[in-house]
């Protein structure tokens, strides 16, 4: 419920600000990336997997962070912040 809430408020905030058919498309991708993994995650040997090893989900954790659509504090900034990190701004 809180996923859809969300979706449905994300949609309604776009066909303010960018208009209606850029809140539509916006809409069918989501449900068609949602139809994907909900036929993915159905297979039984990828469900096996998640739950016999679920230190798996750390690298679709991974592959979020460095794909870039987290907003907060990226893995690939690392390297860029280490002078700050270690004192020496």
């Amino acid at each position: 419920m809180v996923i859809i809430t969300m979706t449905i408020e994300r949609i309604s905030v776009l066909w303010d600000e960018r208009g209606a058919s850029e809140a539509i498309k916006q809409g069918v991708s989501s449900l068609v990336i949602a139809v994907f993994l909900c036929i993915l995650i159905s297979f039984p040997t990828l469900v096996y997997l998640c739950f016999a090893f679920p230190e798996l989900l750390l690298l679709v954790l991974a592959a979020t962070l460095l794909l870039g659509r987290y907003t907060g504090y990226r893995l690939v900034e690392l390297p860029r912040f280490r002078e700050m990190a270690e004192g020496k701004h």
